[in-house]
């Protein structure tokens, strides 16, 4: 997963993780595990991200797939 692409997405689009916890239905310190690369965003969680950020099909691969 490349972590800096997808910080980089929220600070683009002025989202805190108290924001993205709540579109994906889980905790904020959940949300920064996922961040900090101790945990992974699960297939929903990816989805519901790529509506948020708007991100293209190429963009999910690019961050999401290594």
């Amino acid at each position: 997963m490349k972590i800096r692409k997808l910080k980089a997405s929220l600070v683009e689009h002025n989202y805190k993780y108290c924001e993205v916890a709540k579109a994906l239905g889980i905790s904020e310190s959940n949300v920064a595990a996922k961040m900090n690369g101790k945990r992974e965003f699960k297939p929903s969680e990816i989805s519901k991200l790529r509506k948020l950020l708007k991100l293209t099909d190429q963009e999910v691969i690019e961050i999401f797939i290594d």
